[in-house]
């Protein structure tokens, strides 16, 4: 029998957090380590810049965070996170007027990264054989003689500048986009990883307001679809503490920005004036923050031919997506999930062979959620990066299309709404939303002509107010 005693995580991200999770299932000790000093209440800390924006539970990733944390159901009712039916409380608005409700029986929170982050911080600690420690900063990669197994991490203490070693069965690398994964290798003797990389400069800024009187009490999240010609869309969230996260954005370096005035001029541009006088007489509780690190980077340490055991990349490290899909919280859930079924696979035995076999399911855990986060971002005419060496075939163009005329079907088609809902909070795969059902409606959608007078009907117990914000 082998005997796992310690296992580090760099990073207490969601991803490093959730890897904490499952690792104490198996090893003795799990250290998680932070260059950051980690807040004792929900706090916005350095290393994680995009906690200031607007952030969303996908069905799928909530499901595995439950499963993760039974107790979560509880904390989120505790702080008051809004349960949401996609289709009944939220709702969309184009030039046509609101889309209609749907019941979709589709069921997620809404919060603030900046809550979800601490809820499971807290309760990661809770765990008896996991220590937190911040201010530590990993600098090397620990090995063996002949660099073939990581045994461990060198670690600078941010404050003092001392030096420390610690040792490991396991180092898991959680560090996010900054990762120096790859430097670490190369330190040891092996090859960089090559590199997706698909940027359509795509920019968004936030403010946080207090939620106002007239705000209607049963719609969570109201959407303003990106505008056909300068693709500007935005929307508003309603999240703990009964506050509203509102967020602008557009692609190809039309970045909204970061002042109030720019800001509400920005959002007077959307095709729909939802937003704006939603907010105009609203009182703001944040400055405008703006952010524009959204580019899509997948890092193949799955094509690696040779690597060192012992040591395994997840979350951001591998593989960020432009986070204005909402994907990262979810996929990082989905990767220590991962994580905990090939731990029981080796269950019994020693870790060889563990790290490539983890990069390679992650690698296909990552490819579909990484093909929606990329696939109208490579339509966009400023998009830089693409797949090295290789240019879009005929047919993922065309395919591409099909995704963006589909995109105008949901606002009139309930049966196509709830299959992309689905998809788009990875329940089902891409693949569904071109079944022979859903051609033909998005076909009929551009064939019938009726589209307008469908949208322009007001939702069933949505109040007066979205209509008048939308109208005045």
């Amino acid at each position: 029998m082998f005997h796992r005693d310690h296992a580090i995580v760099i990073g207490t991200g969601m991803a490093g957090l959730f890897a904490a999770r499952v690792l104490s299932d198996t090893f003795t000790r799990v250290t998680v380590l932070d260059r950051d000093t980690l807040p004792d209440t929900a706090d916005f800390r350095s290393g994680v810049p995009q906690a200031r924006h607007l952030h969303q539970l996908l069905i799928s990733g909530q499901e595995v965070m439950e499963r993760l944390f039974p107790a979560l159901k509880e904390d989120l009712k505790a702080i008051g996170s809004p349960r949401m039916e996609w289709g009944i409380n939220s709702t969309g608005v184009t030039q046509q007027g609101f889309i209609p409700p749907t019941k979709t029986g589709l069921y997620t929170n809404t919060l603030s990264r900046i809550g979800l982050e601490f809820l499971i911080r807290r309760r990661v600690t809770e765990i008896p054989n996991v220590t937190l420690r911040g201010n530590s900063v990993v600098t090397v990669l620990l090995s063996n003689a002949d660099r073939t197994v990581v045994t461990g991490v060198e670690i600078e203490n941010r404050p003092s500048r001392e030096t420390e070693t610690m040792t490991a069965d396991l180092v898991v690398d959680a560090s996010g986009r900054r990762s120096d994964a790859g430097e670490w290798l190369v330190a040891l003797g092996y090859d960089l990883p090559t590199v997706t990389h698909v940027d359509a400069h795509v920019g968004y800024a936030s403010c946080w307001y207090e939620k106002p009187d007239y705000a209607p009490d049963d719609i969570f999240m109201m959407l303003v679809k990106a505008h056909p010609q300068n693709g500007r869309a935005g929307m508003i969230s309603t999240v703990e503490g009964n506050r509203w996260t509102v967020i602008l954005t557009s692609k190809n370096k039309d970045y909204p920005p970061n002042d109030y005035e720019g800001f509400l001029e920005f959002a007077q541009s959307l095709q729909s004036p939802l937003i704006y006088n939603y907010i105009k007489d609203a009182k703001p509780i944040s400055p405008v923050y703006g952010y524009r690190n959204t580019d899509n980077v997948w890092r193949h340490y799955e094509k690696l031919t040779r690597r060192p055991d012992n040591f395994i990349i997840t979350g951001d490290s591998a593989c960020a997506f432009n986070p204005i899909y909402g994907q990262g919280m979810s996929v990082a859930a989905m990767d220590a999930e991962m994580l905990d079924t090939l731990l029981g696979e080796y269950t019994g035995r020693a870790l060889t062979g563990f790290a490539d076999a983890f990069q390679k399911r992650l690698a296909k855990l990552v490819a579909i959620p990484f093909a929606l986060a990329t696939a109208d971002d490579l339509q966009q005419p400023t998009v830089e990066g693409v797949v090295p060496g290789q240019e879009q075939s005929w047919l993922v163009k065309q395919v591409g299309l099909y995704f963006r005329a589909l995109i105008n079907v949901i606002d009139s088609d309930p049966v196509v709404y709830t299959q992309f809902v689905k998809v788009m909070n990875m329940m089902d795969t891409p693949n569904s939303l071109m079944t022979p059902n859903i051609i033909w409606r998005v076909a009929r959608y551009y064939l019938n002509g009726k589209r307008s007078a469908y949208l322009q009907t007001l939702p069933n117990g949505m109040g007066l107010a979205p209509r008048i914000a939308a109208e005045s």
